[in-house]
């Protein structure tokens, strides 16, 4: 299963760190890349993986990335390749990743929230009806509709959530929102 347009599903992974430091490394963390799982708005550590403040005076920070991977060999630049073919919606879903951080917590006794960004970029495209076809013509019409020339893969840096687009271009299928709206993840770009 995958996040989907209300958020995550149950079972989702997500990838995260814990450190008592604002700065995220690449190895020595309290948790490095544990994959927490979601069920029912929380995300649950693994069995033995559960982070507690060890004194009042300590200062904890979160980090989590989602889709999780079991191996980050450098969370500072983190390869990502959206897919081409977004026509099917997993394809699209699959595109996407967000990133959340919560930095300099004091010890408490409740969950820590998170609130993930996207790192990514949405375009959404609606086709609409012009000289000689109506709007019902248009959405019921058989079309293919392509984004060219946009850069697929790049870099996520897992701590601050920017992207990096490399130099590689693909043309994008879009996913068929209905039969006049498309949208596609993309790196942010000029194109």
């Amino acid at each position: 299963t995958r996040v989907n347009a209300d958020g995550f599903v149950a079972n989702d992974k997500v990838g995260v760190y814990v450190a008592a430091t604002n700065t995220l490394a690449s190895s020595g963390n309290m948790l490095n890349n544990e994959a927490f799982t979601y069920s029912s708005g929380n995300l649950t550590a693994p069995a033995g993986k559960e982070v507690y403040w060890g004194t009042e005076e300590t200062r904890l920070s979160v980090w989590a990335y989602y889709p999780y991977i079991e191996s980050v060999e450098n969370n500072a630049a983190y390869p990502f390749v959206v897919h081409a073919n977004q026509i099917r919606e997993s394809n699209f879903y699959n595109s996407d990743f967000i990133t959340a951080r919560a930095t300099n917590l004091a010890p408490q006794t409740t969950p820590v929230n998170l609130t993930f960004n996207h790192s990514l970029s949405r375009i959404n495209v609606t086709l609409t009806a012009g000289e000689g076809i109506t709007n019902d013509e248009l959405a019921a019409a058989e079309k293919n509709l392509y984004i060219s020339g946009m850069v697929t893969s790049g870099t996520i840096n897992l701590a601050t959530g920017v992207a990096t687009a490399d130099a590689t271009k693909s043309d994008i299928m879009p996913y068929v929102v209905d039969g006049r709206s498309y949208s596609a993840i993309v790196y942010p770009q000029q194109g």
